[in-house]
């Protein structure tokens, strides 16, 4: 059940307002909330809807590359690499070393072949890494690659944004 507004003017009436002295001061606009129509009511009657904006959610701001090297340290556990290639039981574990949550960990792993030429690249995310506190993931097993290289591509936390203190 969706509310549909009555109309889709305003209205708009002056407010009065004084100062300390009792003097009045210039009209301020003033404007009213939208009039819509009640749930399952009879014709003509209206309730008000609060036309005011809603509240932002705090921004979330996204750390370059270079000052996520000093929130975050990964590292991989020790993997099994397949003798004809493939990579499996592969961890990597991200470490948040600032004072605030960071609320989205984005990590490039490159799968590299024998002699260290590129074979394919994958992201990982992390989510939600608390502060001072670690978090790991299982990555999925490749049949191809005898080594993986890995960095972070981009940090994001609502906590830091606005607040660069404590990093």
């Amino acid at each position: 059940m969706s509310e549909v507004p009555v109309s889709e003017t305003k209205e708009v009436l002056p407010e009065k307002t004084t100062d300390k002295t009792g003097k009045k001061s210039a009209d301020k606009i003033k404007e009213l909330p939208e009039e819509v129509p009640a749930k399952n009511t009879e014709p003509g009657n209206t309730t008000i809807k609060d036309s005011r904006p809603a509240e932002k959610e705090k921004e979330t701001k996204i750390i370059s590359a270079d000052e996520s090297a000093s929130l975050v340290l990964i590292k991989s556990n020790d993997y099994d690499a397949g003798s004809f290639g493939g990579i499996k039981n592969l961890e990597l574990t991200v470490t948040n070393t600032s004072k605030y949550t960071l609320d989205h960990v984005r990590v490039e792993l490159r799968y590299l072949k024998p002699r260290d030429e590129f074979l394919k690249a994958e992201t990982i995310s992390f989510r939600s890494v608390p502060p001072d506190g670690s978090q790991t993931v299982a990555v999925n097993k490749s049949n191809r690659g005898v080594k993986v290289t890995f960095k972070v591509i981009s940090v994001q936390s609502k906590a830091i944004s606005g607040n660069t203190a404590g990093l």
